[in-house]
């Protein structure tokens, strides 16, 4: 299917938003296994007549159910540099836009975040 840029209209906070993608894609990129040259992301649409839905999947190693539970708690992470505060601001910014954020994840398999907005009528 192929959306015109008309078709999307979604209220969010340009720069908030962007930086909550960029976080999700980092995030993404950061995954990699040890015995990956490089991690495969996707990146789709979705529309219905209610919400827009941004699906982003990746092909690193996943989470462990441990890690998915903590997953959008602030100051958690599972890198040796970082804050742990993405994910977390992620979620806010979506919310704010009264949208939802879930993912799904595997280990060794990868993972795939969600992110539905409401349509601006």
């Amino acid at each position: 299917m192929k959306l015109n840029k008309s078709d999307l209209n979604i209220l969010v906070d340009p720069a908030s938003f962007n930086r909550a993608i960029s976080n999700i894609l980092i995030n993404a990129i950061q995954a990699k296994n040890d015995n990956q040259d490089s991690v495969k992301i996707d990146i789709s649409i979705s529309e219905s007549d209610d919400f827009v839905t941004l699906k982003i999947q990746d092909s690193g190693k996943g989470m462990s159910k441990e890690v998915q539970e903590k997953a959008f708690q602030p100051q958690f992470t599972t890198k040796q540099t970082g804050s742990g505060l993405g994910l977390a601001m992620t979620r806010q910014i979506i919310h704010q836009a009264n949208g939802k954020i879930w993912f799904e994840s595997e280990q060794n398999k990868g993972t795939t975040f969600f992110i539905e907005l409401p349509r601006s009528k």
